[in-house]
């Protein structure tokens, strides 16, 4: 990844992405839902939504898409996977 796009990275988007390195490394898509339980967002939708934002636009994730089922939660998963390094590094380790 592009340490230059890493460096900009806020806190939130820090915390996703360190998210999609423990359980979405390898290509998995993960729910928006998930997502903001392991990140700690609990309610704040505007925030999630906003860093989910900002990664998809420096090109980090992609929509998991390609779900058929109408109403199926929305995921996301990386665009291309990442080291996995220490199990609880964290997101300063990102």
């Amino acid at each position: 990844m592009d340490d230059h796009v890493l460096a900009e990275l806020g806190q939130d988007e820090r915390k996703l992405l360190a998210v999609f390195k423990r359980y979405g490394h390898d290509g998995r898509a993960i729910t928006k839902v998930s997502l903001a339980v392991h990140a700690g967002f609990g309610g704040d939708s505007k925030r999630l939504s906003a860093a989910l934002k900002n990664l998809a636009a420096n090109g980090l994730i992609r929509e998991g898409g390609g779900d058929p089922f109408v109403g199926s939660p929305v995921a996301y998963r990386l665009v291309r996977a990442l080291p996995r390094g220490r199990p609880n590094a964290g997101a300063e380790a990102i």
